[in-house]
């Protein structure tokens, strides 16, 4: 169902053994392929990925960051992405994902007609909303083991 770019490092197992339990980064910023070793990509609106990531929390996932991360509202960043954990051997509903995603999506509402998509700017612009998505999860997805080496991707330094 997710695509995976590489294989896991190390993947937790529930007490007493049983299915193995994965992080996954859902997101629309393409900017994650190059430092996030699982993701799964969502084309459209930062509101589409958070109907995306609520339809896997009725499934059972679980969010492991907050939907409203990084103080911006809605019409302020066409990026948003979200960290969560399959649900393992036994799937439920975790209430408490569920309430913090209905919540943020009632705050989402109130600026309805007012979020656009990534392509509705212009490419420099977007650029900045991208890493700025990547710097807000950087910690979180470096404490899941998910975070790639990106030091490659950086400018060598003039002495």
């Amino acid at each position: 169902m997710f695509l995976r770019t590489s294989p896991p490092q190390s993947r937790p197992r529930p007490k007493g053994g049983g299915v193995p339990v994965d992080q996954v980064l859902i997101t629309n910023n393409s900017r994650f392929r190059f430092c996030c070793t699982s993701q799964h990509h969502i084309s459209g609106t930062s509101q589409d990925v958070f109907f995306h990531v609520r339809d896997r929390v009725h499934e059972g996932w679980k969010l492991l960051t907050h939907p409203l991360y990084g103080n911006f509202l809605p019409s302020q960043q066409p990026y948003r992405s979200f960290l969560v954990e399959s649900p393992g051997e036994e799937p439920g509903l975790d209430v408490e994902s569920l309430g913090l995603l209905e919540k943020a999506l009632e705050f989402f509402r109130e600026y309805q007609g007012r979020i656009h998509p990534p392509e509705a700017y212009v490419p420099e612009i977007l650029k900045d909303f991208q890493v700025i998505d990547v710097w807000l999860l950087k910690d979180s997805l470096e404490s899941y083991g998910l975070w790639k080496d990106v030091s490659w991707l950086s400018a060598p330094k003039k002495t």
